[in-house]
């Protein structure tokens, strides 16, 4: 059993504090079979020891039991629960992606202990080769476009950091639609003081949040703020406001990266009739 980290999300379903929600997900854990996560957080930690505790399964977490470290050549290590390995690639963006990486790296070495053949040559292969559209993509595009579907908190706070480290010569411009029921305030903070100028959009989707509520929050903020409700006009109007120098960021939600995706996929896409 796999469980990443536990953040807040999907509060509709899982419920409303962090052990509620773990809780929840503990319900994949099953007898003898090994739980992998890379929470951190006490309270959630606890429940999860309990619950091997009660079902007599093993617990390894990520940062204790195994961890990575970024190596100054940008690549990094893999310091495992039986094994290490070094010089190791991953070809998705930001440093969070190695947490990603380390607990995918437990699981093939448990399973490897259970008899699966993975040779080393296919882990450093997978890695250096996988793909995640839609997270941290960047498109070859003029302007520079990253489409990332950050839609919680620790999401957008990931993305924040992972911009830090690639700012553009000149502008940024945010391009955002994000669902009513996510915590709207806590992405917004993370990500609209890296930015100059954003545009909320809303995806054709029941649960997205209007562009007006997401402009009213995003006053206090000091960048310009601009309102088109449909994606592909929403991206198509930061690209023509950008310069070459600038970057265009599309995020918040899934729901709104695949509508930008399909508009930078369809080279004869043709815009919505108001």
């Amino acid at each position: 059993s796999v469980i990443t980290n536990i953040s807040m999300d999907h509060q509709y379903f899982l419920g409303n504090t962090l052990p509620a929600i773990a809780g929840e997900k503990a319900g994949i854990i099953k007898p003898g079979a090994p739980l992998v996560t890379h929470a951190r957080q006490k309270r959630v930690l606890d429940l999860f020891r309990r619950r091997c505790r009660e079902l007599n399964t093993p617990l390894y977490v990520g940062g204790i039991d195994f961890k990575t470290r970024a190596l100054a050549t940008g690549r990094f290590s893999y310091h495992g629960i039986k094994h290490t390995l070094t010089g190791l690639s991953v070809n998705l963006k930001g440093r969070h992606q190695y947490r990603n990486a380390a607990v995918a790296l437990a699981v093939v070495e448990l399973l490897r202990d259970q008899g699966f053949s993975v040779p080393e040559q296919a882990i450093r292969e997978g890695l250096a080769q996988v793909r995640w559209p839609g997270r941290l993509e960047r498109l070859p595009q003029d302007p520079r476009v990253i489409l990332d579907g950050a839609h919680n908190p620790d999401a957008a706070q990931a993305l924040a950091q992972a911009l830090k480290r690639d700012r553009p010569p000149g502008r940024r411009f945010l391009v955002m639609g994000i669902m009513a029921d996510k915590d709207e305030e806590a992405i917004l903070a993370a990500l609209l003081p890296l930015a100059q100028t954003v545009i909320f959009t809303r995806p054709a989707y029941f649960r997205a949040a209007k562009t007006e509520d997401l402009a009213r929050r995003a006053k206090p903020y000091n960048l310009e703020i601009l309102q088109e409700p449909v994606v592909a006009r929403a991206v198509q109007r930061a690209r023509s406001l950008a310069g070459p120098q600038d970057q265009v960021v599309v995020t918040g939600s899934l729901y709104t990266v695949g509508e930008a995706l399909a508009y930078f996929e369809k080279s004869d896409y043709a815009l919505p009739k108001t």
